[in-house]
């Protein structure tokens, strides 16, 4: 790149969003005494993303994740890259166990308060390489940047699930 290059006339890329599946089985049990019900279920959703970028002519890419550690200094906006990219994982896993009770309220209406146990963890990755020609590579040929989340929880939970019956079959919960 030639010329001056001005950080404020650039954009953020960002690495987006895309829709994928996930699953949610469960399984229930109406225990024989006084309507009493345990209720299991389990959801599952992974996402992956990923997009790469290249320096238009006469361009830059200015380099946002770098490792404080790393010897590798951006010290202005002048520092510059030719190519990016990035990827993103999301792993999300939740179990839920509940006990509960189901009764009428009126002819058309129920209400089912629960209780139970919660057990989520949520795992995230983030990479982001700068690779190419650049005034911010001074030691090597590219640069990566590995940031990772992961969680884990385990918790109490309840509520009141209602349903309002219409007509045979049909209702609002």
């Amino acid at each position: 790149a030639s010329g001056p290059l001005m950080v404020g006339d650039s954009e953020a890329i960002n690495v987006g969003n895309k829709y994928t599946w996930g699953f949610r089985f469960g399984v229930g049990y109406n225990l024989p005494h006084d309507g009493w019900d345990l209720y299991a279920n389990w959801a599952s959703f992974n996402n992956h993303t990923e997009t790469a970028r290249r320096a238009p002519h006469n361009g830059a890419l200015f380099p946002v994740f770098f490792n404080p550690d790393s010897d590798i200094e951006v010290a202005s906006t002048n520092d510059w890259v030719s190519r990016a990219s990035a990827n993103w994982d999301l792993e999300l896993r939740i179990i839920d166990l509940e006990l509960g009770r189901e009764f009428f309220v009126s002819k058309y209406m129920t209400l089912r308060p629960h209780m139970g146990f919660r057990y989520a963890r949520v795992d995230q990755t983030f990479h982001v390489k700068y690779a190419g020609e650049g005034t911010a590579l001074r030691t090597s040929e590219y640069y990566l940047v590995r940031n990772s989340n992961d969680f884990w929880g385990f918790g109490l939970r309840g509520g009141v699930d209602t349903q309002f019956g219409l007509t045979s079959g049909f209702s609002i919960y």
